[in-house]
């Protein structure tokens, strides 16, 4: 019997190291977890995929190496070309495929002319829009870093130029801003707090969308993706006690990680 795939693009958006690609290797491990019990399974699209996560996966992994240590500074591998990451949903009994395209491009590319009209197509073209947020940097300080870290109000002028072309077929999608990094905040019982930042940071991207609600989907859905892990704080220079701020980015140089529970020896990956 011939198989009849459908075949979905899902576009991550966010800025430079926040986190986009640490997603998809919790996803795979969070999602064989989740719907173990029915019949759904998931699996690498490819072997470009299975490579590249799995090399992320390690990566987070290795952090809770020496975890005794107890800081880390985690994203030492950032993004640095656009990657298409395929995965596999099967349903057993079923013949086809659900295959989902994950876009991942380097948050640089945010501010570069010359990648502008890449990010525009591919957001005419993705049914699913995943909005990852780096957390930490959109919480602390009072969001001194926020616009640098996230490009907020950029991504949503580009989203709101994208979604309101004419040219393209109508189809409903699904947007999601994903707060990442934020275990802290979840201890610390502040995921309201997390939820009306996200909700202030994008408010006029959040307002079109509402005012379209037959075409989108839209809600806040934070992820874990190393659970064991906490945000401790940016470093700090040892004289001036200033925050060490990236000339070029204007962001933290270094943001600084813990571990509360050290019997925890792998990352446990949530939602």
């Amino acid at each position: 019997m011939e198989k009849n795939d459908f075949t979905a693009h899902v576009l991550m958006v966010g800025g430079r190291r926040c986190g986009k690609t640490s997603i998809l290797a919790a996803m795979k491990d969070n999602f064989e977890e989740i719907f173990k019990q029915t019949g759904m399974t998931m699996y690498m699209g490819d072997f470009d995929t299975l490579d590249a996560l799995i090399q992320k996966s390690n990566e987070m992994k290795d952090y809770f190496i020496g975890i005794n240590n107890r800081m880390f500074v985690p994203d030492s591998n950032p993004t640095e070309e656009e990657k298409t990451y395929s995965f596999r949903i099967n349903l057993v009994g079923k013949n086809s495929d659900i295959i989902v395209k994950f876009v991942d491009y380097p948050g640089e590319w945010m501010t570069a002319k010359n990648h502008r009209e890449t990010l525009l197509k591919h957001m005419k073209l993705s049914r699913a829009i995943i909005v990852a947020i780096d957390t930490p940097h959109m919480m602390e300080e009072e969001g001194r870093f926020n616009e640098y870290r996230n490009f907020c109000r950029r991504t949503g002028e580009m989203l709101k130029m994208a979604l309101s072309d004419k040219g393209i077929s109508w189809q409903k999608k699904l947007i999601l801003f994903v707060p990442l990094k934020c275990e802290r905040y979840l201890e610390e019982r502040k995921m309201e707090e997390v939820c009306a930042k996200t909700k202030e940071s994008y408010k006029e991207l959040i307002y079109f969308l509402q005012n379209a609600k037959m075409k989108y989907e839209v809600a806040i859905t934070p992820i874990f993706t190393m659970g064991g892990a906490m945000f401790s704080h940016f470093e700090r220079d040892n004289l001036t006690k200033e925050i060490i701020v990236n000339r070029e980015f204007h962001t933290p140089e270094k943001a600084i990680y813990y571990f509360p529970d050290v019997t925890i020896k792998e990352p446990t990956p949530k939602y």
